[in-house]
């Protein structure tokens, strides 16, 4: 039986802010990945699930012998995270989460990290499906999309973590789910279809109220542009698009600076008609934005750009070989002002790399062993430590500490076996 293993961080500070961090060990199914969370003082805690309901607690302080199962918590008498799209956001020192309902529902709940201190916030979703996502911090409140799919609109709302101060802003079109993508210039940025409207999925912004929720700009004028990959750097908001009029499958880099005027197409990628360059920000870096992309050429690599099309190249050809991606997305970290992440070289598995966001900078990762980390996933930085899950040399998976050193980088439990 294949094993999840997740990652709980809860590390109160003297303010009680609580701070949470998840990982799931990548060669588990989408089984018992519901995690009980409970409060520790400065504990890092985590769950391995080799059943469903069956997820004994263990403690870590780093080492293999400080790493212990705690308790086998599978009764259901503490709060669960919804497995199936998890969300959580800290407001004013608690938790607020999309949580699986006693009649297995999707829905808003609130905890102090204790089972007394966890209720449901209010009913606003009355599905399995969708479910409260995309919290995001705006104006004190936090904002958030919910809705129950096929015959029920995905809408905008907000909450104080009250009933009564959970509400609907504003319904969208029920084909598409819309998604909260950043809060830039004072105002939330989304991707959105309006009810029975004409533009498609754009881009669109909110003030928090119902009239100032609003289409921002129609970037395809035929197709929808599908807006996606926000990233905000230096002050600008950077995303993909599509503004290809012919065919609608052209992705590239644009910017904007909260001005109709100001939102533009930063540059061409692949310059081939109908391919699109498929930006994918990662994060900043040394002054620039380091994200992936494909010019055609040399598929899926790391690139950097500083908002200008001559400032947008290449940084490093990592894999030499024709065998496709080399950078994956959804495994990579910034720690000691580098960026962490999974590549293949075309040679041996996805490996750990890292990189200073220049070519000479850009370098494979080893291990005290002096041997590469293989099938890196879910890195997190705690504790001035980057931990992260990967396999060892027969395939077993592995929590690893590293101080981005090779001596410095090693398992801290034992393996679990696939």
């Amino acid at each position: 039986m294949k094993e999840t293993l997740t990652f709980w961080l809860l590390f109160f500070l003297v303010t009680t802010q609580a701070q949470y961090v998840r990982l799931v060990m990548p060669n588990a199914p989408d089984i018992g990945n519901s995690a009980t969370c409970d409060t520790a003082l400065g504990k890092l805690y985590f769950d391995v699930c080799n059943t469903q309901i069956n997820c004994p607690k263990y403690v870590t302080d780093e080492t293999q012998q400080g790493t212990y199962q705690v308790w086998n918590n599978n009764t259901g008498n503490s709060f669960f995270i919804n497995h199936y799209k998890p969300e959580f956001i800290n407001y004013h020192g608690k938790l607020i989460y999309n949580g699986r309902s006693l009649v297995d529902t999707n829905e808003l709940f609130i905890t102090d990290g204790t089972d007394l201190g966890s209720h449901l916030v209010k009913v606003t979703n009355g599905s399995s499906y969708y479910g409260p996502y995309n919290f995001t911090a705006y104006k004190g409140l936090i904002y958030f999309i919910s809705g129950c799919g096929q015959f029920c609109p995905p809408s905008l709302c907000v909450t104080d973590g009250t009933d009564t101060g959970t509400h609907v802003v504003k319904t969208f079109d029920t084909h598409w789910a819309p998604t909260i993508e950043a809060a830039y210039k004072n105002r939330l940025w989304l991707v959105a279809d309006g009810q029975w409207s004409s533009e498609g999925i754009e881009l669109w912004t909110s003030d928090g109220t119902t009239v100032g929720t609003q289409l921002f700009k129609d970037i395809n004028s035929v197709y929808s542009s599908f807006p996606r990959q926000f990233y905000v750097a230096d002050s600008v908001l950077y995303f993909s698009a599509d503004d290809d009029t012919a065919s609608g499958s052209n992705h590239e880099l644009w910017k904007t600076d909260g001005t109709l005027a100001g939102t533009v197409k930063v540059k061409e990628i692949d310059p081939r008609p109908d391919y699109p360059g498929r930006p994918f920000m990662v994060t900043m870096l040394n002054g620039k934005l380091l994200m992936m992309a494909d010019d055609g050429v040399h598929d899926n690599e790391l690139w950097t750009t500083d908002g200008t099309d001559t400032g947008t190249h290449m940084v490093k050809e990592i894999n030499l070989t024709d065998y496709g991606f080399s950078i994956y997305t959804g495994c990579y970290a910034v720690y000691h002002n580098r960026l962490f992440f999974g590549a293949y070289d075309g040679t041996y598995y996805t490996q750990l790399w890292s990189t200073d966001g220049t070519e000479a900078g850009t370098t494979k990762c080893f291990d005290a062993n002096n041997q590469p980390v293989q099938m890196p996933r879910y890195l997190q930085v705690w504790n001035d430590k980057l931990y992260f899950s990967a396999e060892d040399s027969i395939f077993r998976a592995q929590v690893y500490i590293s101080d981005g050193t090779p001596a410095g980088t090693h398992a801290i439990i034992p393996s679990f076996s696939t």
